[in-house]
């Protein structure tokens, strides 16, 4: 989930991304390939697709984790590429 808590409280969606196992060597524009993949509760190396979507609440069965920080700074940054 990339929506704020705030958004969250106030809306009957979530705003998501997707994520893949399937990396792509090419560090393409606005994927994030994440250093610290365990941690954010996944089971295999993964990245972040720029594709942004939302779905509502009922839909998400989970939270697999969090990203750490250096992961959440290198989502951001893909942000400014990707919106300017």
């Amino acid at each position: 989930m990339i929506s704020s808590p705030l958004y969250n409280q106030e809306r009957p969606d979530v705003i998501l991304m997707a994520i893949t196992s399937q990396i792509q060597r090419t560090g393409a524009i606005g994927e994030v390939l994440l250093g610290d993949w365990s941690s954010a509760g996944l089971i295999k190396p993964s990245a972040i697709k720029p594709v942004v979507f939302t779905a509502e609440k009922s839909l998400v069965s989970k939270k697999l984790g969090h990203l750490v920080q250096d992961d959440l700074k290198s989502l951001r940054e893909s942000f400014r590429r990707i919106f300017g």
